[in-house]
């Protein structure tokens, strides 16, 4: 049985009818009956010894007892069906799990989200009439305005409620971010109930009515993808391929590799569960441009990590010019870099010569600009580069950007100066010192890609430490490139470009991107190549998933649950046990009335 729901003032006034009622029968009770006997010696001898007792107070108790226990029951049926209307207690949260784990597919070959949305479906439709129910997703992706709904209607099939659970249906699921579980909104005494495979989801499940929707999955990962000039063998470019077996039982995997110029790859390898590998592919034959890795396994339930990128870098030997009046360590390091063909001029048989695919200089700084891109250490001023130096007092590292190219993979904190430059520049400041302004190394777009230090190679311990041919590899790649390359994780990716404009593989140009002073951020959803580009400046993002811990679909503390079971953990008690905490006090109240009016102490 259920009751019409009642406004708050209704529910008053209900209880004031209910105490009414009570107050107007024990009124109404009968009263004494009087009876004549032929004498009252007897009695009157026993009420000599006896105190006299007012009867009043018994009267007066009596009708407590007797209001406390119907308003405890009538407190009862409100709290177990509901008569209010809009009372925040009625309201039940129901939260579906969004987060990228739920793509995984089960046995029946829908995902574990299609699975949450049906059973939250029928839980709508097994609440009583008149109950609120309210929507959300642990990745806020909920539309406001779809939050709230009514079951209004059994003839009308929950209309409005599964309106909105419709819309929820509608929603992509997210591929990256972290999973958060709403807060009660509704309060303490709202019933909440959590669908989820709890993998992703690491939350305190205490105060939720949980529902798992988990079911072992099978699942092949790629966790590394990488492509290298060889250092054994110059000229030759290798991919490296690291591949995770998450599942349960052993797979063989195979790893297909496919790039420009129609170029292919394939290999096969068995794992066992919860092993992992690396492969080595020589992609020389591919031509520069994105390569992309895919592993595929029978039964693999979880699409996310089955596919990575790479940009395979050029082949051909790079000429290098070094202008320089001598250095030998600095020779040394550019002449071992792989890849490289090194020329040495002093400063006075520079030439300009458009044969060579970068410049480097030492000291020294030509004229006019050169016709590739340039690293200039410790040269004087400049014209054809828009700086202004001036000596810093106190040289010192304070702050690098690891996220260019140029300067990435160095640690930088490790560098000692004697003297330096402060660099005044529109610039991009790779690395900082003093208090955070004052520059020391900067890049260039234009007119040529270029990178000045503020400080020559002497000066500093650099030489002498083995972050020199990382650093220089670092600048000769990026300078003698149109486009460099930069690695992201799924989510926000900052890319050192103002005003970028940014497409995906596909062409598609990526709404929403936010832009800051000498960056541009963007929404990478999913792995892919991006393009940044801005002008003459042009950066390739490679977008990839290579968290192992996200390819463990497994790592559930649901894993022994059985599928589809509800695991109805504590609800915020309150409200589901004070009806019963109401009627219990009831029960108990009634043998205390029947004992009192037993012993005469209530009348």
């Amino acid at each position: 049985m259920s009751f019409p729901q009642l406004p708050p003032a209704g529910v008053l006034a209900v209880l004031l009818l209910v105490a009414a009622l009570i107050v107007a029968l024990h009124w109404l009770r009968p009263r004494a009956v009087r009876a004549p006997i032929a004498s009252n010696l007897l009695w009157a001898r026993v009420l000599e010894g006896a105190k006299r007792r007012s009867s009043r107070w018994r009267w007066w108790l009596a009708l407590l007892l007797a209001l406390v226990i119907g308003l405890s029951l009538a407190a009862a049926a409100w709290w177990r069906d509901g008569w209010v209307s809009g009372r925040d207690s009625d309201v039940v949260l129901i939260v579906v799990d969004n987060s990228p784990s739920m793509h995984t597919r089960m046995s029946d070959g829908r995902t574990r989200w299609q699975h949450a949305v049906a059973r939250a479906e029928q839980l709508i439709a097994t609440l009583p009439l008149g109950a609120a129910v309210a929507l959300a997703d642990t990745m806020g992706l909920m539309p406001a305005g779809d939050f709230a709904a009514t079951v209004d209607s059994e003839h009308n099939g929950y209309a409005t409620a599964r309106h909105a659970l419709d819309t929820l249906r509608q929603i992509p699921l997210a591929s990256t971010g972290t999973p958060r579980l709403p807060p009660m909104l509704i309060g303490a005494a709202s019933r909440g109930h959590l669908f989820t495979d709890g993998v992703t989801l690491k939350a305190n499940f205490a105060d939720w009515a949980v529902h798992p929707v988990f079911e072992s999955a099978d699942n092949v990962a790629l966790t590394a993808f990488d492509v290298k000039r060889s250092v054994a063998q110059p000229g030759q470019v290798d991919a490296l391929v690291q591949v995770y077996n998450a599942g349960a039982r052993a797979k063989r995997v195979r790893v297909l590799l496919r790039g420009q110029g129609h170029f292919s790859l394939e290999q096969s390898i068995d794992l066992d569960a919860a092993e992992m590998a690396d492969l080595t592919f020589d992609v020389t034959g591919c031509e520069p441009g994105v390569l992309a890795a895919a592993a595929s396994a029978p039964d693999d339930a979880y699409p996310l990590d089955d596919i990575a990128y790479a940009v395979v870098p050029r082949h051909a030997m790079r000429d290098v010019v070094l202008v320089t009046p001598g250095n030998p360590r600095l020779e040394d390091s550019l002449r071992a870099l792989p890849g490289v063909r090194l020329t040495t001029l002093p400063p006075a048989q520079y030439r300009a010569d458009a044969r060579f695919d970068a410049y480097v200089f030492d000291r020294f700084a030509p004229s006019q600009s050169p016709p590739a891109g340039a690293l200039l250490l410790g040269a004087p001023a400049v014209g054809w580069l828009p700086l202004k130096t001036q000596p810093l007092r106190d040289p010192r590292i304070a702050h690098w950007d690891a996220r260019h190219p140029a300067s990435a993979d160095v640690r930088w904190s490790n560098l000692r100066l004697r003297s330096a430059h402060r660099i005044d520049s529109a610039g991009l400041a790779l690395v900082k010192g003093g208090d955070f302004k004052d520059a020391l190394v900067v890049a260039f777009e234009a007119p040529v890609r270029a990178v000045y230090t503020g400080f020559a190679l002497d000066e500093t311990n650099l030489a002498l430490q083995p972050a020199l041919p990382v650093f220089l590899g670092h600048v000769v790649d990026w300078i003698s490139d149109r486009a460099s390359t930069m690695a992201a994780a799924p989510g926000l990716v900052a890319v050192p470009i103002a005003n970028a404009t940014v497409i995906d593989g596909s062409g598609t140009t990526i709404p929403g991107d936010i832009r800051e002073a000498g960056i541009t951020r963007f929404a990478a959803t999913q792995p892919d190549v991006y393009i940044a580009r801005n002008g003459t400046a042009e950066m390739r993002v490679v977008v990839n998933r290579f968290d192992p811990s996200s390819a463990e679909v497994n790592r559930s503390p649901f894993a022994d649950a059985q599928p589809g079971a509800a695991s109805l953990q504590s609800l915020t008690t309150t409200h589901a046990a004070l009806w019963m905490i109401l009627l219990f006090a009831a029960g108990a109240l009634l043998l205390f009335d029947w004992f009192a009016y037993l012993r005469r102490i209530t009348l």
